[in-house]
């Protein structure tokens, strides 16, 4: 792959105003798991390490990445970050149709071609009670098929909260970043079989 890693890192990260409110849920929830897909630029992953090393409670996070975007070369070894840190080099689809453990804290910033399709398993199987649920890249107009996710959480009243405004030149916030909160009592226990599916 003709790419060097500070070149990848320009091309995939997430806005810095985005990254800091991810790390900021995880200080205010106290999350004592975490499963992230998508490992990208690592900018997220630092994030939440620094997190992490904030609550200073025992974590159990989860990082996946097939590293597609490299073409299968592993430019990082993210377990070196934190001794907090499991990682699968796997797609998302085999490790979300797979998974069988709970996550306090879900971030989704990996196949932004197809994780819409099976967000209703993360919902439903993965997302703990009162868990918080973050999907990046929503309202990319690459990745329309995304909003999929927001349109679901409208119809079903999740409660939730779209940021995807820019002020600055410098900023990238546009693409999206969909917080979805589980709450107990509020949000559905679980979203009916074969939802997603409805919205194609």
């Amino acid at each position: 792959m003709a790419i060097s890693l500070s070149q990848y890192d320009k091309m995939v990260s997430m806005d810095i105003n985005h990254v800091e409110l991810i790390a900021s849920l995880i200080k205010s929830q106290k999350s004592r798991s975490i499963l992230e897909l998508g490992y990208g630029s690592g900018l997220c992953t630092r994030a939440i390490v620094s997190a992490i090393e904030y609550n200073s409670i025992p974590v159990n996070y989860a990082v996946v990445d097939n590293w597609f975007d490299t073409e299968g070369t592993q430019l990082v070894n993210p377990e070196n970050l934190s001794r907090y840190i499991k990682f699968y080099k796997l797609s998302e689809q085999d490790f979300v149709l797979n998974c069988v453990t709970k996550y306090d804290f879900v971030l989704s910033d990996a196949d932004h071609y197809n994780s819409n399709k099976w967000f209703d398993r993360v919902y439903n199987e993965l997302l703990s009670v009162d868990g918080i649920f973050v999907c990046h890249d929503v309202t990319n107009k690459d990745f329309k098929n995304l909003f999929d996710i927001y349109k679901v959480c409208v119809k079903y009243k999740i409660p939730h909260m779209l940021f995807n405004k820019s002020t600055l030149a410098s900023e990238r916030c546009e693409r999206g970043l969909l917080v979805i909160y589980k709450t107990t009592g509020v949000a559905p226990v679980s979203l009916p079989e074969g939802v997603m599916k409805e919205t194609v």
